[in-house]
């Protein structure tokens, strides 16, 4: 599963590493400066909201039935409150 993280968080990250550092260039450009353009330029990431479907019948280590998130259709035996598989958001509410 991918972490979530604001640009800004990447970017605060990447300047505390450079504090005190002599400017370096990569083509003519500071690499601080090109890091935090190149942060900027990523594509944003909405959280992914889904929900558990229960189904019953034998499967993913429960006897009893199972669970499917409604997003990627993964099952498991259990509830979790994020997909493990996806990383979507399962808590209700």
């Amino acid at each position: 599963m991918d972490d979530l993280i604001s640009r800004q968080a990447a970017i605060d990250v990447l300047k505390d590493e450079w504090v005190g550092v002599p400017v370096y260039y990569l083509c003519g450009e500071d690499i601080f400066e090109y890091s935090k353009l190149r942060i900027e330029s990523l594509p944003s990431v909405q959280p992914r909201k889904g929900k558990w479907t229960f189904f019953l019948g034998t499967g993913y280590g429960n006897p009893y039935g199972h669970f499917e998130c409604s997003l990627c259709g993964d099952g498991y035996g259990y509830k979790t409150n994020f997909c493990p598989t996806c990383g979507a958001d399962m808590r209700e509410g």
